[in-house]
């Protein structure tokens, strides 16, 4: 009980003594922060549904007697729609962070809620590449079955 109460005059002394500014520069950093980690949720979907057309797509091309260089082409195709929603995901996510950091930095804000806001564009880009990576291996594997049939 102790503890809990320990816990409940921290959070109101937290709430009470948190100047308007600080206010201001936490719901901003969050703000930036749920805006970063949806421009990196639409994107990874992107790109899971861009490979999964990619793979079907080489797929269907192999199944109908397509040539080794449509299947190539297909491919090229998909990774180069996939490399363009990588790169145009990854650059919303650095501007978003560059902006909400200099406002954040203009507000005098903490440190550490640029740091917050910088490491959240970090991992958000991060991820990305990730769904990336993945989604040029499952299309150049789905090549590599098609034309090795």
């Amino acid at each position: 009980m102790t503890r809990t109460c320990s816990l409940l005059a921290a959070l109101i002394a937290s709430i009470c003594f948190t100047s308007p500014a600080r206010a201001d520069a936490e719901d901003l950093a969050q703000r930036c922060i749920q805006a970063i980690h949806e421009t990196m949720h639409i994107a990874v979907d992107r790109i899971h549904h861009r490979t999964a057309m990619g793979v079907r797509h080489i797929e269907h091309l192999d199944a109908n007697g397509a040539s080794d260089d449509e299947l190539r082409e297909s491919a090229a195709r998909s990774i180069r729609s996939i490399n363009a929603t990588a790169r145009a995901a990854t650059a919303r996510i650095s501007r978003l962070a560059h902006h909400c950091i200099q406002e954040l930095r203009d507000m005098d804000a903490p440190p550490p809620l640029i740091a917050a806001v910088r490491n959240a564009a970090e991992e958000a880009n991060q991820r990305v590449e990730t769904a990336a990576q993945h989604g040029r291996r499952a299309i150049l594997e789905a090549l590599d079955e098609a034309l090795n049939n």
